[in-house]
């Protein structure tokens, strides 16, 4: 990916950030990880996933996602919270509590990331119990965070790290065109539906199969199935070390911008259309 591109797909991941948050359990405590779940397909460690834990009063849980693990400085700024954990690195995919200020009234907390690829960063303040809280302006390293009996946090970092590059790659008209026994790569048939493998909610193509989506023409979000079912496959068939990214974060890529601006899409559909053999990358297959 050039570096023109990586910083298109950050820009649009900002936009997109944030948009599905679903709640899950809070039984956590120290510095237990909490496994984030998406809603539309298995987790795999290094994905960009849409489901956090909601905030609780008194405690700050921080959360990360994208492709590297995220290394944090926890430091009070006011008043004293009884529990910080500092530093402390968080594997992408997951969630740890940082902070439990049960006892202190009143604590500012701030939170400075010392990784790379840094994307976006988003808190959200618990507003009513068992929500999902509100989205606040929020600066890494900058940003007060207040944390009492009655505020508490979810904070959610995205870093991405463009994957090496790759030389291999076939178009959509390629996988359109070949559909023979064999030659998509399994567990992936022309006759797939697109949302058993995105998920229901991330689904503007209704019942159409991945084979369906290929064939339809058109632009905006058409003209992103494509590219993201050519991608798809290509990384099912050529693999990661040779494509560049995994079925998994194609997956998680598009469901990160559908439903999402048409900007974020325009632009997840130009980067998935780089890496096919119109853009100078050499398809293997035959």
């Amino acid at each position: 990916m050039t570096q023109q591109q990586r910083r298109s797909l950050a820009t649009a991941l900002i936009a997109v950030v944030g948009a599905v948050v679903t709640g899950c359990g809070s039984a956590d405590n120290g510095t237990s990880p909490i496994t984030l779940k998406s809603p539309t397909t298995s987790y795999l460690v290094g994905t960009i996933v849409t489901a956090t834990p909601n905030p609780e009063p008194a405690k700050i849980k921080l959360c990360k996602i994208g492709n590297v693990d995220g290394t944090f400085t926890i430091t009070a700024t006011g008043g004293s919270p009884s529990v910080i954990v500092s530093p402390v690195t968080v594997a992408a995919g997951t969630c740890v509590e940082v902070v439990d200020n049960a006892v202190d009234a009143q604590a500012n907390v701030t939170i400075t990331e010392t990784s790379a690829g840094l994307v976006s960063d988003t808190a959200r303040l618990n507003a009513v119990p068992g929500s999902v809280g509100t989205v606040q302006t929020y600066t890494d390293g900058v940003t007060p965070l207040n944390v009492n009996t009655f505020h508490g946090w979810t904070v959610v970092y995205v870093n991405f790290v463009a994957p090496p590059a790759s030389t291999q790659g076939c178009s959509p008209g390629y996988w359109k065109n070949h559909t023979a026994a064999g030659k998509w790569p399994s567990p992936y048939t022309p006759g797939t539906t697109f949302s058993s493998v995105f998920g229901a909610t991330n689904n503007p193509f209704g019942t159409k199969t991945l084979l369906q989506v290929l064939q339809t023409g058109g632009g905006g979000i058409t003209a992103l199935g494509r590219q993201t079912v050519s991608a798809l496959l290509n990384a099912q068939a050529l693999g990661a070390a040779n494509f560049g990214i995994d079925a998994a974060t194609v997956i998680s890529d598009f469901d990160a911008v559908y439903p999402g601006t048409s900007a974020a899409q325009q632009t997840l559909q130009t980067y998935f259309e780089s890496l096919t053999d119109v853009n100078g990358r050499v398809c293997p297959l035959n």
